[in-house]
């Protein structure tokens, strides 16, 4: 377990755990109640959405709400909102070596205007679609201030490879799917529910903390709970948990889930407002005390590989349970 900050990629959800797969290499592995059905990262909406960890996005939300960019460095528009230039960060690269180019942007949302019934939009909003000056230009017939946030859903496809298929709705791939973001799709093995990911070896970004991905889909929440074991080491120890009580950002979730209104709740389950409330101290974001606190249970990172070993002296692999409807907060936890 890392109580330093962690600067992951992940922003998708669910279930967070980080293991150890060998002496050399680790794991994160994502549960989910969003079961994937086919390999196809357009025919199916859970794959697709998995499949931004492969293939990210033009833009994205970022956590203050602003939509800023992703596979875009920045966008203009012109005054009367009917030009979108979109410039494309010129250090991506397929998982495959091939450079990713504002073309391969071109040509996604042309071929998804074509071919992929929820982006039918835009045949009937965009007259046209061109590389110019190393941008990617949108002329609308209409005015779109939407445009951008538009853009944050779609995966974007490489032209090598998807020009090649004719009915993307009904294409699978459970192998190696080429994706430009620091991690592609390896293997989708929908028998044992799982989804494969590992690095792009391309990649120019900022390295993950974690050498592969795995997405583990359940039938529902209870299953996936049960898959769980909470009663297991190192959760059953009553200092780890009060550990992990002090490296919550409590505060910062305030903010983000009622936009600052409220208050830090005290420790416990029932509210103020309801009967049996009985006073406990109040929960407090305190990673000195988390610190301590474990070092006094027998926790310590005894190697100094920034992983907390527990009490058999092996690294500890945490796993977090959220629910989808929190993703903001969700984020949060992740970085804490």
């Amino acid at each position: 377990m890392r109580i330093n900050n962690f600067s992951g990629y992940l922003h998708i959800e669910f279930l967070l755990g980080q293991g150890v797969e060998d002496s050399n290499a680790t794991v994160l592995k994502i549960g989910t109640p969003n079961v994937v059905k086919s390999a196809g990262i357009l025919g199916d909406s859970s794959m697709g959405v998995f499949a931004h960890l492969s293939n990210p996005t033009l833009m994205k939300m970022a956590s203050d709400g602003k939509v800023v960019g992703l596979t875009a460095k920045s966008y203009e528009v012109s005054e009367d909102g009917k030009i979108w230039k979109f410039f494309i960060n010129d250090d991506l690269y397929w998982s495959d070596g091939e450079k990713l180019t504002p073309d391969d942007v071109r040509f996604t949302f042309s071929y998804l205007a074509d071919n992929y019934p929820t982006a039918g939009w835009i045949k009937k909003t965009v007259d046209n679609i061109s590389v110019e000056d190393g941008a990617v230009v949108f002329k609308l017939n209409k005015p779109h201030s939407r445009l951008n946030l538009e853009f944050a859903t779609y995966p974007i496809l490489a032209r090598h490879i998807w020009e090649k298929v004719e009915k993307p709705m009904e294409y699978i791939n459970e192998g190696e799917n080429v994706g430009f973001g620091p991690f592609y799709i390896a293997k989708t093995d929908l028998g044992a529910g799982v989804i494969y990911f590992r690095k792009n070896p391309y990649w120019k970004g900022a390295s993950p903390k974690f050498d592969s991905l795995e997405i583990h889909t359940f039938s529902n929440m209870d299953v996936l709970s049960l898959a769980l074991n909470l009663q297991k080491e190192t959760m059953s120890d009553k200092s780890f948990r009060e550990a992990i009580s002090c490296a919550i950002n409590y505060s910062e979730i305030l903010k983000l889930d009622a936009l600052g209104y409220g208050q830090v709740p005290n420790a416990g389950y029932v509210p103020p407002s309801m009967m049996d409330f009985k006073e406990t101290a109040r929960l407090e974001y305190n990673l000195s005390k988390a610190k301590s606190i474990l070092e006094g249970a027998g926790y310590k990172d005894s190697n100094g590989n920034g992983i907390v070993e527990g009490k058999d002296g092996k690294d500890i692999k945490l796993t977090f349970l959220t629910r989808t409807e929190y993703q903001r907060t969700k984020s949060l936890r992740r970085n804490t």
